[in-house]
């Protein structure tokens, strides 16, 4: 019989560390988004810092991880055949992630701002720390890929603690070599790892070693484009294969997966498009490479710009939109996970990004993308938090069946 849905109940999102790690990255995210769309609105008059582009892009991430966390410590846990740790003791390292990165966003570039980065880096250490110990204590048959997902993290919160120093000594050049770090060289091969696991097409065709060496050579090769004024001549015409490596199995994985199995569920459909706006990051990326080999600055800076978009909103959002959803509806008694208002928020995701693509191409104000983007996370959070808060109720025990006593001949 189906598990039933339990009553709503702040104190159950302690009850598994998904549920305090989901909720706890959703709200973040919106709150991100809601300051960065007040400060494009009239962020002078709200008391909000000037937000260089740079550092609306490092905040936009400040989610992802916790997500990440959430599944390690919770599936991941049970794919290592290891007890899924306590809720409780997660709270202050969940806290000073999420005050850290507020803490960031309300006080902008300087050492405030990088006192607060620097307090997010502990608490992801701590739960990078939780996770690692998950990790070793299973057998080492078990561990891929999880393994791999925990050394995505640790450099993720390396290029976070780069980004700190940058932010403490005035040095924006560090703090974009961080973000480019931390979206290509941490979260997107950490996404690609945990994928091999739970996305269909990708199981069955998963990236190869030699193909997630590419993916952290194209992280480098952008970092080292941040650090110099200009590239060796060889260099841009690497980055440009490594993408269209990237986005090329991407696409190709996806396209043999549909002409085999097709989009059986909605659930397949969200994460399908999610795959696509990978491969297109994959091709932006690879055009962005190829305009700075020309000599073609601007169209190359654009293209760039173009495919951390395609990847930051396209893939990884969208990713998590479905994965994390699905997780949330389900180990709260839902069979059904993606329901009419979640597709409805995926064809949000889905504006907001082409609204900030068209933005790109023929310019215009972000105040509208900002307030979609909004729109999106905070939509998503309630849809989260209403499972979220929610324990599977237990089976109703069948009626006993009344067998009148025979009668007497």
């Amino acid at each position: 019989m189906a598990a039933r849905r339990g009553p709503w109940r702040l104190r159950h999102l302690l009850a598994a560390p998904h549920r305090l790690c989901f909720a706890a990255g959703a709200l973040l995210m919106t709150a991100q988004a809601g300051l960065w769309t007040l400060a494009l609105a009239g962020g002078a008059a709200a008391g909000l810092p000037p937000t260089p582009p740079w550092l609306h892009a490092l905040a936009a991430t400040s989610g992802f991880p916790l997500f990440i966390a959430g599944f390690g410590l919770s599936a991941g846990a049970r794919w290592l055949r290891q007890p899924v740790p306590a809720t409780a003791p997660l709270g202050p390292a969940v806290a000073a992630w999420c005050l850290g990165w507020l803490g960031l966003s309300l006080a902008g570039p300087g050492g405030v701002g990088a006192l607060a980065l620097g307090a997010a880096v502990l608490g992801g250490g701590d739960l990078l720390r939780r996770l690692w110990r998950l990790v070793r204590a299973a057998e080492p048959s078990l561990q891929p890929p999880l393994d791999a997902v925990v050394r995505m993290l640790a450099l993720g919160l390396l290029a976070l603690a780069v980004a700190a120093a940058g932010l403490g000594s005035g040095q924006p050049r560090w703090v974009r070599m961080a973000l480019l770090g931390l979206l290509w060289g941490s979260l997107l091969p950490a996404f690609a790892a945990a994928a091999r696991r739970l996305v269909p097409w990708a199981a069955e065709d998963g990236p190869a070693r030699w193909l997630q060496g590419l993916i952290a050579g194209q992280a480098g090769l952008l970092v080292l484009a941040a650090a110099l004024p200009t590239l060796p001549e060889p260099l841009p015409l690497m980055g440009a294969l490594t993408a269209l490596a990237w986005g090329a199995w991407q696409g190709t994985a996806l396209w043999r997966w549909q002409r085999r199995h097709g989009l059986p569920n909605r659930f397949v459909r969200l994460l399908a498009a999610a795959g696509w706006a990978g491969a297109a990051a994959g091709a932006a990326l690879a055009l962005a490479w190829s305009c700075q080999a020309a000599g073609m600055a601007a169209a190359a800076r654009a293209w760039q710009l173009a495919a951390t978009h395609l990847l930051a909103l396209g893939y990884l959002s969208g990713t998590a939109l479905a994965m994390v959803s699905r997780v949330s509806a389900t180990q709260s008694g839902q069979a059904q996970a993606v329901d009419g208002p979640l597709l409805a928020l995926a064809g949000l995701l889905a504006l907001t990004l082409a609204a900030r693509l068209a933005v790109l191409v023929v310019g215009g104000p972000l105040v509208p993308v900002a307030t979609l983007w909004t729109l999106t996370t905070a939509g998503w959070s309630v849809w989260l938090l209403r499972w979220l808060g929610r324990l599977p109720a237990a089976p109703a025990a069948p009626s006993p069946v009344r067998v009148p006593p025979c009668a007497n001949p």
